[in-house]
């Protein structure tokens, strides 16, 4: 994700305000998500999904899983402290 001020405070991303201007301005984009196949998926499908991800919406998230965990504690960086399966067994 890229914010305005952006531009003004990184100068390696001042070439590609143009690309991302038109993207932000962009308002017929397909759905993400294909709600029907992940409501009828039978696949054992688990998530850890963040409230506030910036990225992901999380009610969207939940759809078709058997197993779900919203989290306020980790985000992203999730990934720096999971070391070893038995470390993402919370997952399970």
């Amino acid at each position: 994700m890229v914010f305005p001020w952006m531009f003004e405070d990184f100068a390696a991303l001042a070439p590609l305000r143009g690309a991302a201007e038109a993207l932000a301005e962009k308002s017929d984009w397909p759905p993400l998500y294909d709600l029907k196949a992940l409501q009828s998926t039978t696949a054992p499908v688990a998530s850890a999904t963040y409230y506030d991800d910036m990225y992901v919406d999380c009610d969207s998230a939940q759809v078709g899983l058997k197993v779900s965990y919203k989290l306020h504690e980790i985000a992203h960086e999730a990934a720096l402290f999971v070391s070893s399966a038995a470390d993402a067994s919370f997952l399970f």
